[in-house]
Order: C-alpha cells, then structure tokens, then sequence
C-alpha cells in the first residue's frame, strides 16, 4: 500500500494491490483513538488507486495513523495533518 502526500492537507492518494478478492477496511485514528471509517468494502483482486477527500471529515492538524487491512495484508502508517 502506497499513501501520499504526508504530511497531508485536503487530499490523500491511496493505492494498493490485491491478490485475491478481499474485504477491505481503510480507517484513520486521532491521537485519543477516534477512529474515522473512509472505505470498507468488498474488492475484486486487481490494482487500486484513488484520491480521498480529507476536508469532509474537519480534521484538526496533528499526528493520525492511517490502517489498511485486507486479507492478505495489514498496513498501518503515520500521517500528519497540516
């Protein structure tokens, strides 16, 4: 899984690849562990690549972690909102 520009400020590019169909859980957590849901879907395999519009969820600037899982992959990375 791939995901820039961080630090961030309105728009996160994510993209990742699948090798078998998957249920796919994207969420990002504040620092007290709020968590925001931004995809949650079932995936065929293949290659994915889309723009997340940050600005809809109001985000104070800080640190968030960013976590991808499916089924064959868990991901979790440090973002930082400007």
């Amino acid at each position: 899984m791939n995901v820039y520009p961080n630090p961030f400020s309105s728009e996160i590019y994510l993209s990742y690849f699948l090798d078998n169909s998957s249920d796919i859980s994207v969420s990002l957590y504040d620092i007290n562990g709020k968590r925001i849901d931004l995809l949650d879907e079932q995936q065929a395999a293949g290659q994915y690549s889309f723009n997340l519009d940050m600005e809809k969820y109001h985000l104070r600037p800080g640190l968030y972690l960013l976590r991808f899982y499916s089924i064959d992959e868990a991901v979790v990375r440090q973002m930082e909102k400007m």
